[in-house]
């Protein structure tokens, strides 16, 4: 996961929230947002799955309350495990992905969800304070 903005900003507004299924897998999410029209946003899902079900090459789709914001294809790391992870910015920054146009807006309360073959395999509710 990623360390959101300048964390020890008292501006920064920072949610996050974390799903796990037994020892089939995982699905964390960070959610950051600066305060101001243009303050930066950050957006992290990382979803680890064991093998079985699904296989490396999998595409995984996000989605922040209903809303398809990224894909990723399920990739074997080093402990054997399969993942995807994405991270997206509002600012140009190495190694992450543009902020997608559809984003929505997140008030108080989001659900977030990693989708495989149109099933959802794992969910979370961010809420924001």
């Amino acid at each position: 996961m990623m360390i959101p903005l300048n964390a020890g900003q008292a501006a920064t507004k920072i949610s996050s929230c974390q799903d796990t299924n037994g020892s089939t897998g995982r699905l964390s999410v960070v959610y950051a947002k600066g305060q101001g029209k243009q303050a930066e946003k950050q957006f992290d899902a990382d979803l680890e799955l064991t093998p079985g079900d699904y296989s490396e090459g999998q595409k995984v789709r996000f989605l922040v309350k209903g809303v398809e914001v990224a894909s990723q294809r399920l990739k074997l790391d080093k402990n054997g495990d399969l993942e995807a992870d994405v991270k997206l910015t509002t600012k140009k920054k190495k190694g992450k992905m543009a902020w997608p146009d559809n984003f929505p807006k997140i008030k108080t309360v989001a659900s977030v969800a990693a989708e495989i073959r149109g099933t959802t395999v794992l969910s979370c509710i961010l809420v924001l304070s």
